[in-house]
């Protein structure tokens, strides 16, 4: 077997274990946040993306680290939006884990 291929399967592991421990972290994101793993060349680690807050996104080293940065984007992406009187989109509440 490839090591790129060991390495995806790992990855896809910790994956699935990140989903299983995230399930109770995300039922305090109010918003939906898609979490996914960065390439090599983008410095590894996940991006966290919140579809619902163009532009809103953040990055760790770990899912967990992800999330936490996601909601200060997501607190910030909230005040600039107050500040500016820009509306505040309502939530989706569309996506799941897949």
């Amino acid at each position: 077997m490839s090591k790129r291929l060991e390495q995806m399967r790992r990855n896809i592991r910790k994956l699935v274990t990140f989903i299983d421990e995230a399930r109770d972290m995300t039922d305090r994101l109010e918003y939906p946040v898609i979490i996914a793993p960065l390439a090599i060349e983008d410095g590894r680690g996940f991006s966290a993306l919140v579809p619902d807050l163009p532009g809103c996104m953040s990055d760790g080293e770990t899912p967990e680290e992800a999330i936490a940065n996601v909601q200060d984007a997501i607190a910030s992406w909230i005040e600039a939006a107050h500040d500016l009187g820009r509306p505040i989109p309502k939530l989706s509440r569309k996506l799941a884990f897949a």
